[in-house]
């Protein structure tokens, strides 16, 4: 219980100060882009349930597969929830982009923050996709208790790639022009696509020495 509950739990733990601290960099820039980037943090938690259900479910199963040695199940349950969870992220996500204007104008009625937050739409689109297909990676590496590799993963993705870069575009000029809310932004999105390149390619190697072990 302790082995896949403590990994897990850093690794969320990791997630969130990854946020915070780009949230504090956001801050420097103003109240109303703060505010904008809160607003799409929070549809963001609301939005991840979904991937958040995907990966539960799959570490379960997983680990229950895995078990039993069945590893053409393990396989194509892992296809399965992989393609489903990404599927609905991404119609959910897509429906929020459509009517971003009006959902946003749910939490607030500042003209301006609703043009910042609309302006990163594109983003959150990115960021929830990516963050989504991260979650269920994650979960079926917990179904083969690989739960150190969920936890060292994300430290490279957010801290060695998402805060440096979000930084470096958002308040300096060393790379492109200062970009404000977006370099940010880009730095959030860029981090979580780092954590799922790496736990693919992770999982593509789990897989084939299966395959192989099973041939």
């Amino acid at each position: 219980m302790f082995s896949i509950g403590i990994p897990s739990g850093l690794a969320l733990f990791v997630k969130m100060i990854f946020i915070n601290i780009i949230s504090l960099g956001i801050a420097t820039l103003g109240p109303v882009y703060i505010a904008a980037s809160n607003i799409m943090f929070i549809i963001s938690a609301i939005i991840l349930t979904i991937g958040g259900g995907f990966s539960s479910v799959t570490t379960v199963k997983i680990s229950y597969l895995n078990a039993k040695k069945d590893f053409p199940s393990t396989l194509r349950f892992s296809l399965i929830s992989l393609t489903f969870g990404t599927l609905i992220t991404f119609i959910l996500v897509a429906i929020f982009c459509l009517y971003a204007s009006f959902i946003i104008s749910l939490y607030t009625k500042d003209t301006f923050v609703i043009d910042i937050a609309v302006s990163i739409t594109i983003f959150l689109f990115f960021f929830q996709l990516f963050d989504s297909i991260h979650s269920i990676l994650s979960g079926i590496l917990r179904g083969f208790h690989e739960t150190k590799i969920v936890f060292y993963v994300p430290i490279l993705g957010y801290w060695f790639v998402g805060i440096p870069l979000g930084f470096t575009l958002g308040l300096t000029d060393f790379i492109t022009e200062r970009m404000g809310i977006t370099g940010f932004w880009y730095g959030l999105v860029l981090g979580l696509f780092t954590n799922c390149i790496t736990l693919s390619m992770i999982l593509n190697l789990k897989f084939k020495r299966k395959l192989k072990s099973n041939g």
